[in-house]
């Protein structure tokens, strides 16, 4: 199986931030994207990192998917990260 990860990446506001928390989040996904790793489990890393030291709550909707491109299967997950939990 030859993997392809296909992302969507939005981010929340229109601002010089923004483009620094896409550009972080960019370098994050590509650095926990690999042999193996399903989508959950990246966006789950992805969460860990963005989450942290994120004081002006900035988040990301992101689709990640694996296309194994010997079948064409495609195993997805779609998130909004970081996941805050405020309880």
């Amino acid at each position: 199986m030859t993997p392809f990860f296909p992302a969507i990446i939005e981010a929340t506001q229109e601002a010089v931030y923004n483009s620094l928390f896409m550009a972080v989040t960019k370098t994050l996904f590509k650095a926990n994207t690999g042999q193996g790793i399903r989508p959950d489990e990246i966006l789950a890393r992805l969460n860990s990192e963005l989450a942290r030291d994120n004081e002006s709550c900035m988040f990301v909707t992101i689709f990640c998917g694996i296309l194994n491109t010997k079948t064409g299967e495609v195993l997805y997950f779609v998130g909004c990260l970081p996941f805050f939990d405020i309880t």
